[in-house]
């Protein structure tokens, strides 16, 4: 009777073991895919890169951002796929950024008043630059 018991404690134990593993597998895999990086390149002009200009997801709770680096690169890994990136570099006044679903890079340029952005190396769409205050 106790080989029953502890066979029966050894079948619950490993199914238990097993959802909890798959459960965790599940979570962890599903929470890694929805998030996607997003690279940005700012520049006053071609070789005159944006130093430590911060990078701000609109509206996010808690608060989502980062710093461009001393090239003016920078990365954010964002979990929703259209969303509102603010580049604050000098000032009151600041940039709007839309980030689309199919983007992986942001070129900005002050001099030119330009935003470009790409998927891969493909030119997804030309913007006109339109700096608030």
């Amino acid at each position: 009777m106790n080989k029953e018991i502890l066979e029966q404690m050894r079948t619950q134990n490993f199914k238990f073991i097993f959802l909890a593993l798959f459960f965790f597998y599940f979570i962890n895999s599903y929470s890694q895919s929805e998030l996607r990086k997003v690279e940005f390149e700012l520049y006053f002009d071609k070789n005159y890169p944006i130093q430590a200009g911060n990078l701000t997801v609109k509206n996010s709770d808690p608060i989502i951002g980062t710093q461009t680096d001393l090239s003016g690169k920078a990365e954010l890994n964002l979990q929703n796929k259209n969303v509102k990136v603010v580049l604050d570099y000098l000032g009151p006044t600041y940039i709007e950024l839309e980030v689309i679903e199919n983007i992986d890079l942001i070129i900005v340029n002050l001099k030119r008043d330009k935003i470009i952005y790409y998927k891969g190396n493909k030119i997804i769409k030309k913007q006109k630059l339109k700096i608030k205050q």
